[in-house]
Formats: structure tokens, sequence, C-alpha cells
């Protein structure tokens, strides 16, 4: 509240509430996301069931979070340009030309490969500091990332996401990746009017397995490997055990372990084959 010279008016951050008659003082900034709506209104005209967005599109908690993932972003994108630039130079004869050998190329298309997807995920959170919804980075346990949106937040605009602290890989995989991928409407959270739950969809043209293929890309782009387990490989250790025990696709199942060290293997195949653990018939996707 700020009651010098007689005021009274509430500070939201972006702009100021005028409580006397329930209208901000100045036009929301993203007003023409809103176009049925004056753009001095409050909470969508109906506080009972909204929250007004303070006009930051990160929660200020989660900003900081946020602003350590770039930085921890940028380091890694100047780490991997040295080891790039120093491939380059030892491939370098003294006439000045580049003869990379096989090898050579493949680590160099992998390193800009990585560069590459690590700067998307910079601009992924730049799409979500301009987008009018609020996101909010939430604290998960272990390796679980399952936050389920509530028909409130839907309607607040909020979005709530996992995080797993010291896991900058998958802070890259759930909070940029995903979070960018809403803030550019790819992936929609709404409202079944028919079961009055929040439920999230794609936006049209956009595959099933596409927003994960971005997200693990992503994720295996600061990390440098992904490791977890796929549906048994043929001929391997694990499809012979399933076939001697006939616990093939069945929840007794032995799933085979992969271990990813190129960006180009994360494909719709890879996420199709992913599997939620060492044993069992449940894909993770």
């Amino acid at each position: 509240m700020q009651e010098e010279l007689g005021l009274n008016i509430y500070a939201y951050g972006w702009r100021d509430y005028d409580p006397a008659i329930g209208r901000f003082n100045k036009i929301d900034r993203f007003a023409e996301k809103y176009f049925d709506k004056t753009p001095y209104n409050y909470a969508g005209n109906n506080p009972v069931y909204y929250r007004e967005i303070n006009g930051d599109s990160i929660h200020p908690y989660s900003q900081q979070h946020a602003n350590n993932l770039r930085n921890n972003i940028n380091s890694k994108m100047t780490s991997l340009t040295s080891e790039r630039d120093l491939i380059t130079q030892s491939a370098t004869n003294r006439k000045g030309v580049v003869k990379y050998s096989k090898e050579q190329q493949a680590q160099v298309g992998d390193l800009n490969s990585r560069i590459s997807s690590l700067g998307k995920s910079l601009n992924d959170i730049s799409d979500m500091e301009k987008s009018p919804l609020m996101f909010v980075m939430e604290k998960v346990s272990g390796s679980s990332v399952t936050l389920n949106q509530t028909v409130a937040d839907v309607g607040s605009g909020i979005v709530k996401l996992p995080y797993i602290e010291g896991d900058i890989g998958h802070q890259i995989h759930e909070f940029a990746t995903h979070g960018g991928q809403i803030a550019r409407g790819e992936i929609i959270n709404s409202v079944d009017s028919n079961t009055n739950t929040a439920v999230s969809s794609l936006r049209a043209g956009i595959g099933q397995y596409d927003v994960e293929v971005s997200a693990y890309q992503a994720q295996y782009s600061y990390m440098g490997t992904l490791q977890g387990y796929q549906w048994p490989v043929q001929g391997s250790n694990a499809q012979q055990h399933n076939i001697l025990q006939k616990s093939i696709n069945t929840p007794n199942q032995v799933n085979s372990p992969y271990t990813i060290n190129s960006y180009n293997s994360i494909d719709t195949n890879f996420i199709m084959n992913m599997m939620e653990g060492p044993f069992g018939n449940k894909p993770m996707y």
C-alpha cells in the first residue's frame, strides 16, 4: 500500500492498483492478448476466481533460478565453444587449412549441435519472460517430475514446472524447454469443460513426441550424455532373458540400458523406445 500523498494504491510491480475504482492506473502490457477485456481490468474482472499477475512472467522466486540457469547455460556454451575451437586448431595445418579426421569431424558436429541447442534454451527462457503467463519453479525430490496443474492454475495463468535442485540438465529439460514450448503455445494448458479438470494438449502440427525430442536434446546438450532404459534391444541379453522367461511385454520384462553420447541419436524412435525403468513394460511416453 502506497499511502504517500493520500494515494492509497497498491503496487503490483508492473502497475499500480486503485481499490477505490477497482482498476489499474496503466494499460495492461499484454492487452492485445485480451481484446475482449478493458486493458485496465483487475484479475479479468473476476477476483474471486482469478489472481492478478504482477507483470512478471516468471515468478519472482523462480526468476533467480532462471537467472542462475541462464548463467549455467552461458558458461557451458563458452566451454563447448573452446573445446570445439581446440579441435579445429589441432586440425589446422601450417597453411591454415582445416583437415578434420573422421573422428574430429564427428566431435565438432556434435559440439556445434549442442551449442546451437543451448542457444535455443536461452531463447526458451526469454520467451517465458515475455509471456503473459506466470511460470513457477516448484522443487521436487528424487527423479519425480510430475506436477498436476489445477483448474485454478489455468484460470490464473500460472504454469508450474518441476525443479530438481543441482540437476542443471533436468532444469533445462523441464523448466527451460517445456516452459518455452508453453510460452509459445506449442503446449497448451486448458480446462476440460466436461470433466472440469486441467488438461494439456499440443498445437496443431506438433507431433506427439516432438516436444520430448527437443527437451532431451537440450538436456543432452548440457550434460554430454544421457542414460536410462529402453525396450529390449534385438539380440541383447535382456531380450534373450525375456524369451527364456516368457516375460516379454509383461511387468517382469527386463529392459536394455542405454547410454547416449550423440546429439543425433535423440530422435522420435529413441523417445518411443524409452522405458520407465529396468523392469516392466511401461513406456516412458
